[in-house]
């Protein structure tokens, strides 16, 4: 009954403070909401947990516009859940079928000071999350202008990884807080002796690619860093930003 108030809850055009999206085997949850954060409200951000241990710290999501920063001043609109199974053939690979399996979550911010808003696609897997931000059709707008990205991975420790700064270059085993401006994806974490987590990107079309920066002014953090500006007209989605996690580096393959 509990369950069933709380997406009824979720599907109502009535402002929430958090949703939360659970795997189909129930380990991976990602929870996305607004808080006030680092002294600015009504912020973005996404908290990501497997099997109870945190994988990623609260993060600020939030982008750069041509017309300002979209990242404070929102709330939750409205979060709709779903629920995705099904089977698809690849052209090669080693298996003949692959299943796609998921719960999903629609994610609206609208401006309570900002002037626009986005929505944020959430998926999770039993291996992983991934989210993607899109800008939907306005009566005001027929295009968009993304000058940067600002989504944060904050973790709660210094962890080790392994950073490479080329596509086809040398991984070298480095520490959170030794990373780079121009970090590739995918970037694996190992977040204990038993966790690993890999970040990266997935469905890279007509948009510039994705790399990591230290953020500024936070220890043991990343944030996402585009290769360059992106103009696109609307409506249009980003591509996927995945969380990936596993006991062992193998099972992230």
């Amino acid at each position: 009954m509990k369950m069933r108030l709380l997406l009824l809850a979720m599907a109502c055009a009535v402002p929430v403070s958090a949703a939360i999206v659970k795997s189909p085997d129930g380990r991976m949850v990602i929870e996305v909401g607004i808080r006030d954060f680092d002294g600015r409200k009504g912020c973005p951000v996404y908290h990501v947990t497997w099997g109870g241990r945190e994988i990623i710290a609260g993060s600020r999501l939030g982008m750069e516009l041509a017309g300002g920063f979209l990242g404070e001043g929102l709330e939750l609109v409205r979060a709709t859940p779903s629920a995705h199974d099904s089977m698809w053939k690849p052209v090669c690979g080693e298996r003949s079928e692959i299943r796609d399996r998921y719960n999903g979550l629609l994610a609206e911010f609208g401006g309570k000071t900002s002037v626009i808003g986005f929505l944020l696609e959430v998926r999770a897997y039993d291996e992983g999350v991934a989210w993607r931000y899109t800008f939907p059709k306005s009566p005001s707008a027929t295009d968009v202008k993304i000058q940067s990205e600002q989504t944060e991975f904050r973790f709660s420790a210094n962890h080790e990884a392994w950073a490479v700064y080329s596509a086809q270059g040398e991984y070298a085993k480095v520490r959170l807080g030794g990373i780079k401006k121009g970090c590739e994806r995918p970037l694996v974490v190992q977040v204990s002796e038993d966790c690993y987590a890999a970040l990266g990107e997935a469905a890279l079309v007509d948009h510039a690619r994705m790399k990591f920066a230290p953020l500024a002014g936070v220890q043991n953090a990343l944030v996402s860093s585009l290769d360059g500006p992106v103009q696109a007209a609307l409506p249009v989605s980003t591509p996927w930003r995945f969380v990936m996690v596993a006991r062992t580096p193998a099972e992230l393959l």
